[in-house]
């Protein structure tokens, strides 16, 4: 018969040994799982990469960015990434005149926001831009007239009356200015500046107790003001 404490060492010596053997495969099963898990990040790292690099949505969105962050450079070839994958999208074309407005190309400007509402842009903002675009090309007239259009059409644009009326009001005819400054006030009655100018047309115009009237408004309404902002007593 075997001795009981060589029994009892061989038997540790087999378990010691079975540890190792179960510490090793789980080591390699651990590094397979890991290596397995970092070729497929590296897959998926690519596929998204080339998901990004195929998808015209993603560069004018960069694009946008990088107009918001001044880097006109990078936002010019994200640009053109966008525009030559989807070149019938409204999108990259919006993007665009944004992109020359901030480097006051009024006339690329006036291009590619035409383009943008040509092709079903529904960005509100656009007509009022293509407007402003003309304006600082000194096309009053022509820019008033875009922003009539585009009412007729039923356009609900932020302060596009009041745009057209700026624009009458700088092309020197302030009684076609008068109802549009009229009608931008009754939707934002607490302006100070569309009050201001709206007096300036009616004086212009000849409408000196409509101009009174409105003077009187501004003076009532900057008292409110100004008691609103008083530190209290």
């Amino acid at each position: 018969m075997v001795p009981r404490g060589r029994m009892a060492a061989g038997m540790k010596q087999n378990l010691f040994e079975e540890s190792g053997r179960a510490y090793v495969v789980w080591t390699l099963l651990l590094a397979a799982l890991l290596c397995g898990g970092i070729v497929a990040n590296v897959v998926l790292h690519r596929q998204v990469a080339r998901w990004r690099d195929t998808n015209p949505a993603f560069h004018w969105a960069e694009a946008e960015r990088m107009i918001a962050e001044r880097d006109y450079m990078g936002a010019k070839l994200e640009l053109a990434r966008a525009l030559a994958s989807a070149p019938e999208r409204p999108e990259p074309h919006e993007v665009s005149g944004r992109l020359h407005y901030a480097l006051q190309q009024w006339d690329q400007a006036l291009a590619a926001y035409r383009q943008a509402i040509a092709m079903g842009g529904r960005n509100p903002h656009l007509h009022g831009r293509a407007l402003w675009c003309l304006v600082h090309l000194g096309r009053y007239e022509e820019a008033a007239e875009l922003g009539v259009a585009a009412l007729e059409e039923g356009i609900e644009a932020p302060n596009l009356k009041r745009y057209v009326g700026d624009a009458y009001r700088r092309a020197d005819q302030p009684v076609r200015a008068i109802p549009f400054y009229e009608t931008a006030l009754l939707e934002t009655p607490k302006s100070l500046d569309l009050m201001n100018h709206l007096a300036a047309a009616y004086r212009a115009a000849g409408l000196n107790d409509k101009a009174d009237d409105m003077l009187q408004r501004i003076d009532e309404a900057t008292a409110q003001l100004e008691s609103l902002l008083a530190p209290g007593e």
